[in-house]
């Protein structure tokens, strides 16, 4: 009889030590590692809308400048976003809407880099033709791309971390928000990848990611706002 009750109580203890793992790593910002060659994080969006901005936030620590931080596929278009570390020391922001492929790319002023191994934080805002960005909550910089007629984005699928195939991102992250959205309407959509991940999320897919290995300090800080335009 004993047997069987520890048998019982087993399950539930590793599952609440799993549990309190993931909120201890949340609270203490300690982030996720992506260090192996098939680390990513996904997460499938199901909705069927469709819209003209977005903004993509990321915190994260590295010492190779290269790499796919974020990407996010469209469902029924070539559509993406796609934010990378660059060889040279920059970030660069690549999307394709139905009027072809643009990029903004940012750097750091006095020739700091974003592969110093400290921890940075990015933000990139589209609307429309406006992209807004800016770096460590520095000045923020706008950039008009008067090609684009069309400015929907088509039907979010996927948001994947840590980029796939040979433009693998290898460090920490601490925090990633996507939020599609319309300037006036609720019906917007916003998904926090870290959190949900450490808070153990179904819809969260992901492997070889590793929690606890990252330093928490560094050169920015990235204060999550959900919702905000």
């Amino acid at each position: 009889m004993k047997t069987e009750i520890f048998c019982l109580q087993l399950p539930l203890f590793l599952s609440a030590l799993l549990h309190s793992r993931r909120t201890l790593s949340y609270e203490l910002d300690i982030g996720i590692t992506f260090r192996a060659k098939t680390s990513y994080m996904e997460y499938r969006l199901n909705t069927t809308s469709a819209f003209p901005g977005v903004n993509l936030r990321v915190e994260f620590l590295s010492t190779r400048c290269k790499g796919d931080l974020l990407m996010v596929t469209s469902r029924d278009t070539d559509h993406f976003y796609r934010i990378s570390l660059e060889e040279e020391n920059k970030i660069a922001f690549y999307y394709r809407l139905e009027d072809g492929e643009f990029n903004v790319q940012m750097s750091l002023p006095e020739n700091k880099t974003f592969c110093d191994g400290l921890k940075h934080s990015i933000e990139f805002k589209r609307y429309g033709k406006i992209v807004t960005f800016k770096a460590d909550g520095g000045l923020e910089y706008k950039a008009d791309e008067t090609r684009i007629r069309k400015v929907i984005f088509s039907k979010p699928d996927r948001i994947v971390l840590g980029g796939i195939l040979n433009n693998k991102f290898d460090g920490c992250m601490y925090s990633a928000i996507v939020l599609f959205y319309w300037k006036q309407d609720v019906r917007n959509i916003s998904v926090n990848l870290i959190d949900q991940y450490l808070k153990g999320d179904r819809k969260v897919d992901s492997a070889d990611l590793f929690t606890g290995a990252c330093p928490s300090t560094g050169a920015g800080s990235l204060k999550e706002v959900q919702g905000e335009i």
